[in-house]
């Protein structure tokens, strides 16, 4: 594999995100390994471009969102109005995410807004 060729980063469970640098390719005895420099900034700009950018939330993205959150899928659920089995099956794609993901984008949106003016990372 060709040193520049993107690297398809499929363990934050997200189907279409590719690097492109922050990352290298190790090989060692057992095969090749990937090193990614600062995972927590690559998952904050993940979490900030689903929230910022995306129109519609997929079930993947929510699920990306919520574990980047900490929350459990009833927690989650509760702050939606909905329940923890509506989440997971979101999650699952087996039914339509209502304008709930909207509201949860805009809770986030609001809260990276709080962060910032009281000079605080985001979570």
């Amino acid at each position: 594999m060709a040193e520049s060729e993107p690297y398809h980063y499929r363990q934050c469970g997200l189907a279409d995100v590719y690097l492109v640098n922050g990352y290298e390719r190790n090989c060692t005895a057992y095969g090749e390994t990937i090193t990614i420099h600062n995972i927590d900034e690559l998952h904050r700009a993940i979490g900030t471009y689903l929230v910022e950018e995306k129109e519609h939330l997929t079930g993947a993205e929510i699920r990306f969102l919520r574990h980047e959150l900490d929350l459990s899928q009833d927690m989650l659920g509760r702050l939606l109005g909905k329940t923890g089995q509506t989440v997971a099956r979101w999650e699952k794609g087996q039914c339509a995410i209502d304008g709930s993901a909207v509201r949860l984008q805009g809770l986030l949106r609001g809260q990276g807004r709080k962060d910032a003016q009281q000079g605080h990372e985001p979570a």
